[in-house]
């Protein structure tokens, strides 16, 4: 280190401050990559943990034979990649039920992601109890579901939505948090 009243040594001091900045830079690196390895860990046992609660939940769909050849039988407004269950899917019957109590938004701007689709979304996280992030990409986004079951909860629509569906009325309380 430098010393007031000698001689500056150009070299000395550069190579000290080259030191202090390499240990810096090994501190960092060797956290970064322990947080990464946490993180990767923390993945793979959420999809664990996820894949044992869905697969409790969900079945697969009933089969129709057609001229010898076994078709899956058509799921009524379900995407494509959705676990098909009846816990997990709102039917069309309950849709006609629940879609007049949901308003359509006036505002201008990016239009409202489908309320169907986001209800099919909340109710994954509410029957599996597994966290927000799981929520398969084919119910849109989840912070989308976590805020609209929010807003809804606020608005006093989501106990008339319980009501139609025959869900148990404290479920919605025991949801898990965003982060």
């Amino acid at each position: 280190m430098h010393v007031v009243g000698t001689a500056f040594d150009a070299q000395s001091y550069f190579d000290e401050q080259r030191a202090r900045f390499d240990e810096q830079r090994a501190r960092y690196f060797n956290w970064v990559q322990t947080y990464l390895a946490q993180r990767r860990h923390d993945e793979r046992s959420m999809r664990h943990q996820v894949g044992e609660r869905a697969a409790a939940w969900t079945s697969p769909a009933p089969a129709t034979v057609v001229r010898a050849s076994v078709v899956p039988a058509a799921q009524p407004h379900s995407p494509s990649a959705a676990p098909s269950s009846p816990l997990l899917e709102v039917t069309d019957q309950q849709w006609q039920a629940i879609a007049p109590l949901l308003r359509r938004s006036k505002k201008a701007g990016r239009p409202p992601a489908d309320a169907r689709v986001t209800l099919n979304g909340i109710l994954f996280v509410l029957h599996t109890q597994s966290a927000w992030r799981a929520v398969p990409k084919c119910y849109g986004n989840y912070v989308t579901c976590w805020r609209r079951l929010l807003r809804w909860q606020n608005a006093g629509i989501w106990p008339r939505i319980e009501a139609v569906l025959g869900l148990d009325p404290h479920l919605a309380q025991k949801a898990p948090r965003l982060h």
